[in-house]
């Protein structure tokens, strides 16, 4: 049984295997001719939480680190947005047209939700490798987009070569999504 994939949700960060991940992509969305989105998110903050529970000496403080934080979180999406339109530039010299789109939130809820909205079949994502330990410390958005996607999730893995990517893409543009 094949599988053709309609709408492929890229999710890709700033990595040293963002280039692998990114040539994956390419590759099933010109083998399944899916409409594409390439997706980043920026990790935000609770600080908002806190300050409503904020005593009022600590009012201040709290209201001029939010300020700080949103002014940094507005510089890093303008820099993802940039980063992003060499993607999307790259992937229409190759005749292909994906939408580019960034937040800001939790990386895992905020891509499945993402994919949910848009009604995904496919999520591209990468991931580093971490050992247990350090992803039991810090967690893992691969990890919990492969656990709480509405669709099928294709991880890419740390190690992997573009030429490995693009043997993948054959195969997963043949494969069933189970």
């Amino acid at each position: 049984m094949t599988s053709s994939y309609q709408r492929i949700l890229t999710a890709i960060d700033r990595s040293a295997q963002a280039s692998a991940i990114f040539a994956q992509s390419c590759a099933l969305a010109q083998q399944t001719q899916a409409q594409w989105q390439i997706a980043h998110c920026i990790p935000g903050s609770q600080q908002e939480d806190r300050i409503a529970q904020a005593s009022a000496m600590e009012l201040d403080l709290s209201l001029m680190l939010w300020e700080s934080q949103q002014q940094q979180h507005h510089h890093q999406e303008a820099e993802a947005q940039h980063w992003l339109q060499e993607y999307g530039q790259q992937a229409k010299a190759l005749d292909l047209h994906p939408h580019l789109c960034t937040g800001l939130g939790n990386p895992g809820p905020w891509l499945c939700q993402l994919a949910q909205d848009w009604q995904a079949d496919l999520i591209i994502i990468g991931r580093r490798g971490h050992q247990t330990v350090q992803e039991l410390l810090f967690g893992s958005v691969s990890s919990y987009v492969v656990h709480h996607a509405p669709c099928c999730v294709l991880v890419v893995q740390g190690t992997q070569t573009v030429g490995e990517t693009a043997s993948l893409a054959t195969a997963a543009a043949g494969s069933a999504c189970a």
